[in-house]
């Protein structure tokens, strides 16, 4: 978290799973007064939009359509960041044109 605030420190709200409930909202509050959104577990069976966690998911299913990243083949995990960098990177300048 410290790498990520200090290359971005104007984050205000961190959106994640209920997983992360706990210690890490007040760590994030009282460090780089940031605040954490936990998005709502649900009960009910089917399909339903949680507001917000879509935006995750679609961002994460994105990567498995790069051939790369699919098959898991990085030995280092400096090399498998990376390639999720130029992925990044490949889809916001497909979304600029």
């Amino acid at each position: 978290m410290e790498t990520l605030f200090f290359w971005f420190g104007d984050i205000k709200i961190i959106w994640a799973d209920a997983a992360y409930r706990g210690e890490l909202a007040s760590y994030l509050w009282y460090t780089f007064l940031c605040k954490l959104e936990i998005a709502p577990t649900l009960k009910t069976k089917g399909f339903q939009v949680v507001l917000k966690r879509w935006i995750v998911e679609r961002t994460f299913g994105c990567f498995q359509w790069d051939r790369r990243l699919m098959i898991d083949c990085e030995r280092q995990s400096c090399s498998a960041e990376t390639m999720l960098y130029i992925t990044s990177i490949g889809k916001m300048l497909r979304r600029y044109k």
